[in-house]
């Protein structure tokens, strides 16, 4: 949100800390070329090995530092430490690192003593989405010793929200314009929300209509008609209408792809959530706006299949150009919706090649994301390559 176990018994780890020259840009795969699996398995191990190594003695990661046009602000900041501790947390049990591990007890030690219920939306998700992920796919329950933790947190989480939505809501860092939410914060909530109803930690369907609702409103409210391929019949062609999603369109924001792919996952687990998994499909199928879903989630993929690029967020400017966030949601939004394919792209095969061509050195990641942490990009590539939301659709 991601995602498995990859045991490589081949470790190439360069020592010390300085990161290797950046890779040129690869070329684009065609549908047949595809990576050795086993040099992704590598790639992850050397990941979260990274991860390991550049957490703190106190169990923490540091924290995420905001340029100075993030937010409106002047200076550089840093902030979400809690957040970023969790996501690294939630990496590192998706790769496939014991609950049992010391890195992770350390993590969850210091979040439970420095951020049991964190003050920003923002930090509550990213902190309950690792702890779902203490559970393997398996388990219908979260383990005992979390369960309490994660009912809490979901329920300081849902009182974040404003009207309908979230914003990250940092102390000191009002969030004001275009208004109290905004995509991005309110997939992320979703995406804990989802993982923690799957683990039979809810919350009420109005809070998932209310999601629903304000995703649906950022969506373009026209664009090209495409012909696009039905994603789980490849003989069934839609006329479909390209509408991406923007971040805020309150703030005057425009389309681009990570907002869209996180449009589209947020689709997908209001769905699961209202249908109880598929066990009541008329709930969806049923609606009095059925035909208007179905059209909103069509668009969206075809604005994703005609602005396809299998590495810059597509339509986002050169500043805060979100890569790493845009790779994570992409395949976030395609795994939660069962699809390998946008248009004619393998989506995993063309992007994974991209990520791969990318790693450093030292094991970690740069994906050209701002904000940026040491180990932001590192957690998202991991994440995409571990296909850590293709797990959470058992």
């Amino acid at each position: 949100m991601f995602v498995g176990l990859y045991l490589a018994t081949l470790l190439l780890l360069a020592t010390g800390t300085s990161f290797a020259e950046p890779p040129g840009e690869p070329p684009l795969l065609s549908d047949e070329d595809v990576f050795d699996p086993g040099e992704a398995r590598m790639a992850v191990e050397r990941g979260w090995l990274f991860l390991k190594k550049s957490q703190h003695l106190d169990g923490s990661w540091g924290g995420i530092k905001f340029n100075s046009s993030y937010g409106g602000g002047s200076t550089q900041t840093e902030g979400y430490r809690a957040g970023l501790a969790a996501l690294c947390t939630y990496t590192l049990l998706r790769a496939g690192v014991p609950r049992k591990d010391d890195s992770v007890k350390r993590a969850f030690t210091w979040l439970k003593q420095h951020h049991e219920l964190p003050d920003n939306s923002m930090d509550a998700a990213m902190l309950l989405l690792a702890i779902t992920a203490t559970a393997t796919p398996e388990d219908k329950r979260l383990p005992t010793q979390f369960r309490s933790w994660a009912v809490k947190l979901a329920n300081h989480l849902v009182a974040k929200r404003t009207a309908r939505g979230w914003r990250y809501n940092r102390r000191g860092h009002p969030d004001i314009h275009g208004g109290p939410e905004d995509v991005a914060s309110t997939q992320l909530a979703a995406l804990a929300l989802f993982c923690a109803h799957k683990k039979r930690v809810r919350v009420a369907n109005r809070v998932w209509e209310d999601i629903l609702g304000y995703t649906l409103q950022q969506q373009d409210a026209t664009g090209p008609e495409v012909e696009i391929t039905d994603p789980h019949k490849p003989l069934v062609k839609h006329k479909a209408r390209a509408r991406g999603f923007a971040y805020n369109r309150g703030a005057g924001d425009e389309s681009d792809g990570g907002m869209t792919a996180a449009a589209l996952a947020t689709l997908s687990m209001v769905r699961y959530a209202i249908t109880l998994g598929g066990k009541r499909p008329e709930r969806w199928t049923g609606r009095p706006d059925a035909e208007a879903l179905r059209a909103a989630y069509l668009d969206g993929l075809a604005w994703l299949t005609i602005n396809w690029t299998p590495y810059d967020n597509p339509d986002k400017g050169t500043l805060n150009r979100y890569n790493g966030h845009w790779l994570w949601m992409l395949a976030c939004a395609m795994d939660l919706g069962r699809i390998r394919h946008i248009g004619k792209h393998n989506w995993y095969r063309h992007m994974g090649r991209q990520i791969l061509n990318r790693q450093y050195a030292d094991g970690s990641w740069d994906l050209g994301n701002k904000p940026q942490a040491e180990s932001l990009d590192t957690c998202f590539a991991v994440l995409f390559l571990t296909r850590a939301s293709k797990g959470l659709t058992k």
